[in-house]
């Protein structure tokens, strides 16, 4: 009997156990969660509070500096920050409009930097404009210079004569070299041309000679052997 109760006495206590660890385990786990996610939070949110709150003191700083009549592209209100999808078209797209509106605001004022737009004129205020131009030219003062002008004029004149003469005399230079070059070609054709009546002439006389040779031999021979 008495094993009996302590057997049933040890199974109750681990009954006691399980159950009791069945109820605390799925309470355990949740919190741990909740725990680790408030702490991711309020990370996150300390972080977002500190940069907004540097933003804030560096947009009060530029209002503070601002000058009004003037645009200087100073941040003077607080942006919130906002997360966009598009990429480089919607980049692109809202740089055109920033463009756009800027050209619809370009006035003498707000241009800064020393640009101004360009200024058109008529024909008629282009004329009067150069006139007036033309007029406050202010007049040339000290010598004028003439005496020195028509000496170099004569001077550069007589220049001019010699190297004209000098290139006259360098034509006549080569048309007299011409001339004499082509005298020698002709004179050689001209020999070219009656060089063959010279030739057979010579070649007859040759014949001649040497017939008048062998005849005088000929006749010596029979005198000596009669």
């Amino acid at each position: 009997s008495t094993s009996i109760a302590s057997l049933t006495c040890r199974m109750a206590r681990t009954s006691l156990l399980s159950a009791s660890t069945l109820r605390l385990q799925p309470i355990q786990a949740p919190v741990s969660v909740a725990v680790r996610s408030f702490a991711k939070n309020s990370k996150k949110s300390s972080v977002d509070s500190s940069e907004s709150l540097q933003h804030a003191e560096w947009v009060k700083f530029q209002q503070s500096i601002a000058v009004d009549g003037f645009e200087t592209g100073q941040t003077t209100s607080i942006q919130k920050g906002q997360n966009k999808r598009g990429g480089k078209l919607l980049r692109r797209r809202q740089e055109k409009l920033l463009k756009e509106k800027d050209e619809k605001k370009r006035t003498v004022e707000n241009l800064g930097g020393g640009r101004f737009p360009a200024l058109r004129y008529s024909d008629d205020e282009t004329d009067k404009l150069l006139a007036e131009a033309y007029e406050n030219i202010p007049k040339r003062a000290g010598k004028r210079g003439t005496r020195n002008l028509r000496r170099q004029s004569n001077r550069w004149f007589l220049v001019r004569k010699i190297h004209a003469k000098q290139k006259r005399h360098r034509i006549a230079a080569h048309e007299r070299r011409m001339q004499k070059r082509s005298d020698r070609v002709r004179a050689v054709m001209e020999v070219k041309e009656e060089s063959s009546a010279v030739r057979e002439r010579d070649q007859a006389y040759q014949q001649y000679a040497l017939q008048k040779w062998a005849e005088a031999m000929i006749s010596s021979k029979e005198e000596i052997q009669t």
